[in-house]
């Protein structure tokens, strides 16, 4: 399954996730919304912010340091960098 996910929409969200950390999902959820596309439904997009997460979770570009009642979203820095 191949996944359609922007380039703009990760550094977008990892920008957020950066300027904001700890950032719970519901406050990603909330700062996103809106600058995703009007023709999707609230749905489509919260699929979409979970799959732009999803691909910088496999990258290893942000990490949830929280529980999954209490997320709290956070960068990853690299050893050396």
């Amino acid at each position: 399954m191949t996944t359609n996910i922007s380039e703009k929409g990760l550094e977008t969200l990892i920008a957020l996730i950066r300027q904001h950390q700890p950032i719970p999902r519901q406050e990603i959820d909330r700062l996103l919304m809106d600058k995703l596309p009007e023709v999707l439904s609230e749905k489509q997009k919260k699929m979409k912010i979970h799959n732009l997460m999803t691909e910088l979770v496999r990258k290893e570009k942000i990490e949830n340091r929280g529980s999954r009642a209490k997320p709290a979203w956070h960068t990853v820095k690299k050893p050396g960098i």
